[in-house]
C-alpha cells in the first residue's frame, strides 16, 4: 500500500537514473541533433517487486492482449507477426502490408488508460503502478540525471531532474505491460471495424495486411484516434508494401507522405519482399557478420581465448533469429557464408590449423566435421549454422503454427497443407532451388531436412515433433488459451539430435583408425570441453596463446609445430609422431608432465571445495590409512553431514596399446578403467573401514569425466 509509505521514501522509490542512448549508435551520418531513446533505471527494489508480481500477471494479460498484441507473454513474437504476415501475403498476393510508426511511443502513450484496464481485470499491478508513476500525473515519478558543462567534468552542480507526466518508463519491468494495455483499445476497435485485415503489433511496432481500401481506411482512422491515446503517428516513417500495387504516384494520393515500394520492407530486422530485396538484405547481414568477425579477429594477440568465446556465444548465435524467420532458400547461403567466415578465421586465429598441415582430403573433411560439433560432442561449437539452419526454421514455424496465438485462417490453411507434406527425404537441393516462391514447400523440406540430420538413436517422440503429419493438431490450429506453447526449447532439443548425428558419423565411422575414433570419444560426454565453453577469467583458467593452440591441435589430432619428433625415442622404443599423443601422453619422458597435470587439477578441486565453504578439505595426508604407504589426493567432510568422502585423482590416456580397440568403441572407457584401477588400488586398504567413501576422480586425456567423478 504505497499511500502508508512517507512521502519522502515514496518520491524515492519512484525515481529514477536517466540515461540517453543514441537510436542509431552505428549510423554513419551524424545529424547534427541526434535522436536520442531516454531509458529510466528505477530503483532495485521496484525493479524486484515488479518482476515478481509480474511472473503471476503476465500469462493472464497474455491472453487479454491476443491476438493483435505479441509483446507480452509471447515466445518468439516477432517470429510469429512475420510468419503470419508471410502467410497472408502468400495466400494473398494482391493484399498489401503497411507498417505504421509511432513517434516516441513509450513516452507519450496516455498510462491513464492502462491504469483504468489495471483496475478493472489486473488489481493485483494497481500498487505497484501508483508506487511506480503516482496516483495521477500531478505526483509523477522523478527522472535525475546529469549535465555537464561544456569542456568541465561533470559535478553534482550539474544535476536535473525532469517530471514524467506521459508515456512508460524504459527500463521499467512493469513498461512493457502498460504500454501493451495503453494500446489494447485502439488494436481491438481496429481489429472490430476492420475485420479483412490482419492487425499485428509487437509493442509499437504495427502491422497491417490486407486489402488496399480497408489499408487506406485503417491508416485514415488510426491518425484520428491515435491522438486520443497520447500517440502520434508519424506518416513519413511508414512503408507501404505490395507486389502489385499502382505507381507510388498514385498511391501516394491515398497515403500522404507514406513511403511506398514494390521491392520490400525491412520487418523486425528481417527482409520482407521480393526475390531481389530480400538477396540484397542478406548480403547486407552477410556483409555485418564479416565486420563483426573482423572486429573480433582485431582484438590483441594474447586474448585467443576471448576471441574464441565470443566467436561462439556472439558471432554465430547472432544470425540464428534470421535463419529462423528467413525464407528456407535465402537463409541457406547466409548460413554456409557464415560458417566459411568462421573455419577463415579460426585458421588465422591459431596459426594455420587447417591450411598448412598437408593434410589428405578425407583427414582434413573429418578434422571439419568436428570443429563443428559442440564442446560437449568433442568438438569446437563452431561454424554450426548450415547444420542448425533447416533446424532452426522448422522448429520456429512449428512453434507458431501449433500456437497460432493470431488466430489467423492463413496458417490454419497453411497447417493443413502442411499435414499433407512428403516425408521423403530425396531430392533435398533439387527442391530447395525450386522451393523459391512456394512456402508449402519450404516447410515440407524444412521438416525432411530436419527429420534426415536426426540421430539414429533419436526417440520416437521427438521423431514425431519432426514431422508436420504427427507434430500439428489434427483439427485447425486452436486459439493460445485452448493450445499452450510447447513444453521445452524445440530447437535445442532437435539440434542436440543432429549433433549427435555428427558425432555418430565420425565415431561409428569404420574407415577412420581406432586412434581418431578413441581421441573424439574421449573428447565428448560430461567434463569435457569446459575449458572451450566457459568464459574466461584472469585466475588459473586464462589460458595463453600457445597453450590453446596446442590443446586445440591435441583435440583435432593435429600436427603441433615445433614439436620434436623422433623415429624411435631411447626410452619407450616407439616413435614420438608431430600430433604429440605419444610423447605427451605415453612417453616416460614427460613424466614430469604427468605429475603437474595431475597436481593442478588436484588442487584445483581441493580449491573449488574450499569455495564451496567446506573447510575441512585435507591434501594428501599422511596416515591416514594405518599401516598403508598409500596416501590419498584429498580427503574432505563435509561440514553439515559429517559424511567424510576420500578422493584420488587419476588421468588416463585412452590411446594406450591395451585400451586403445575398447576406447574406440565405447565412450569413457579408459576413466572407466581408471576408476577400477582405483578401486583395487585401494582395497585392501580401505579393508571394513565404512566411516567414509571412496571416490576415484578419473578423467581421460582429452577431457571426458569418469562416472564417479561425474556423481
Amino acid at each position: 500500500e504505497p499511500e502508508k509509505l512517507p512521502e519522502i521514501l515514496l518520491q524515492s522509490l519512484r525515481s529514477s537514473r536517466l540515461v540517453p542512448l543514441a537510436k542509431n549508435p552505428n549510423s554513419e551520418s551524424v545529424p547534427s541533433s541526434p535522436r536520442l531513446r531516454p531509458i529510466a533505471i528505477p530503483e532495485v527494489l521496484r525493479k524486484v517487486a515488479s518482476q515478481w508480481v509480474l511472473q503471476h500477471v503476465v500469462p493472464r494479460a497474455r491472453d487479454f492482449l491476443l491476438p493483435t498484441q505479441l509483446g507480452v507473454g509471447v515466445s518468439g513474437g516477432s517470429e510469429a507477426v512475420l510468419h503470419t504476415i508471410q502467410a497472408h501475403l502468400h495466400y494473398e498476393p494482391a493484399h498489401i502490408l503497411l507498417k505504421l510508426d509511432l513517434e516516441n511511443a513509450f513516452n507519450r502513450v496516455d498510462r491513464r488508460l492502462a491504469k483504468r484496464i489495471i483496475e478493472a481485470r489486473f488489481p493485483e499491478l494497481l500498487p505497484l503502478y501508483v508506487l511506480g508513476y503516482g496516483p495521477d500525473s500531478a505526483n509523477g515519478s522523478y527522472h535525475f540525471g546529469w549535465l555537464p558543462e561544456e569542456g568541465s567534468p561533470s559535478s553534482t552542480r550539474d544535476r536535473f531532474f525532469l517530471r514524467s507526466r506521459t508515456g512508460v518508463q524504459q527500463g521499467d519491468p512493469l513498461a512493457p505491460v502498460l504500454h501493451a494495455l495503453a494500446l489494447s483499445p485502439y488494436l481491438m476497435a481496429m481489429r472490430s471495424l476492420f475485420p479483412n485485415i490482419t492487425v499485428l503489433a509487437l509493442h509499437d511496432d504495427i502491422s497491417l495486411v490486407g486489402p488496399y481500401y480497408d489499408i487506406q481506411g485503417a491508416f485514415h482512422w488510426s491518425q484520428r484516434v491515435l491522438s486520443s491515446l497520447g500517440a502520434r503517428l508519424q506518416p513519413d516513417k511508414c512503408v507501404l508494401f505490395g507486389h502489385r500495387i499502382d505507381s507510388p504516384r498514385l498511391v501516394n494520393h491515398d497515403f500522404p507522405a507514406v513511403e511506398v515500394t514494390r521491392q520490400g520492407v525491412m520487418l523486425h530486422s528481417v527482409p520482407v519482399g521480393t526475390r531481389a530485396f530480400v538477396i540484397r538484405a542478406c548480403r547486407q547481414l552477410q556483409n555485418t557478420h564479416a565486420k563483426l568477425v573482423k572486429g573480433i579477429q582485431k582484438l590483441p594477440e594474447g586474448e585467443l581465448q576471448t576471441k574464441l568465446a565470443l566467436f561462439r556465444y556472439c558471432a554465430g548465435p547472432r544470425l540464428d533469429y534470421h535463419l529462423r524467420c528467413l525464407a528456407l532458400p535465402f537463409g541457406a547461403p547466409l548460413a554456409t557464408e557464415a560458417d566459411t567466415i568462421t573455419m577463415h578465421e579460426l585458421d588465422t586465429l591459431c596459426g594455420s590449423l587447417l591450411t598448412l598441415q598437408g593434410l589428405p582430403p578425407e583427414e582434413l573433411n573429418t578434422v571439419k566435421a568436428q570443429i563443428r560439433l559442440p564442446g560437449k560432442w568433442g568438438g569446437l561449437g563452431l561454424a554450426t549454422r548450415v547444420r542448425i539452419h533447416p533446424i532452426a526454421f522448422y522448429a520456429a514455424w512449428l512453434r507458431t503454427l501449433q500456437n497460432n496465438f493470431t488466430c489467423n485462417a492463413f496458417l490454419s490453411r497453411l497447417g493443413t497443407a502442411c499435414r499433407g507434406a512428403d516425408p521423403s527425404a530425396e531430392h533435398l537441393l533439387e527442391d530447395l532451388a525450386s522451393s523459391m516462391d512456394q512456402l508449402e514447400q519450404q516447410l515440407s523440406l524444412a521438416s525432411r531436412w530436419t527429420t534426415s540430420r536426426l540421430s539414429s538413436r533419436t526417440s520416437a517422440r521427438i521423431r514425431k515433433i519432426a514431422l508436420w503429419s504427427t507434430a500439428l493438431p489434427t483439427g485447425d490450429a486452436a486459439p493460445a488459451s485452448t493450445n499452450p506453447p510447447l513444453a521445452g526449447p524445440l530447437q535445442q532439443i532437435l539440434s542436440q539430435e543432429s549433433h549427435r548425428r555428427a558425432f555418430e558419423d565420425i565415431v561409428d565411422n569404420s574407415a577412420l583408425d581406432d586412434r581418431t575414433r578413441a581421441r573424439v570419444r574421449s573428447a565428448s560426454g560430461a567434463g569435457a570441453g569446459g575449458w572451450l565453453r566457459d568464459l574466461p577469467s584472469t585466475g588459473s583458467e586464462l589460458l595463453s596463446t600457445e597453450e590453446i593452440r596446442c590443446s586445440l591441435r591435441l583435440l583435432l589430432g593435429l600436427p603441433i609445430p615445433g614439436l620434436r619428433t623422433t623415429p624411435e625415442c631411447t626410452v619407450c622404443a616407439k616413435p614420438h609422431a608431430a600430433d604429440g599423443t605419444q610423447r605427451l601422453f605415453h612417453c616416460s619422458t614427460s613424466a614430469g608432465n604427468w605429475t603437474l597435470r595431475h597436481n593442478r587439477i588436484r588442487d584445483e578441486l581441493a580449491r573449488h571445495l574450499r569455495r564451496w565453504h567446506i573447510p575441512d578439505v585435507q591434501v594428501e595426508p599422511y596416515g591416514f590409512f594405518e599401516g598403508s604407504r598409500l596416501r590419498p589426493d584429498i580427503v574432505v567432510r563435509h561440514h553439515r553431514t559429517g559424511k567424510q568422502y576420500v578422493i584420488d585423482v587419476k588421468v588416463e590416456s585412452p590411446l594406450r596399446a591395451h585400451l586403445l580397440a575398447r576406447a574406440a568403441c565405447q565412450s569413457g572407457y579408459a576413466a572407466a578403467n581408471a576408476e577400477a584401477g582405483k578401486r583395487a588400488k585401494y582395497r585392501d586398504a580401505i579393508g571394513d573401514r565404512h566411516d567414509f567413501q571412496f571416490a576415484p576422480f578419473a578423467t581421460e586425456g582429452f577431457g571426458r569425466l569418469g562416472q564417479a567423478a561425474q556423481d
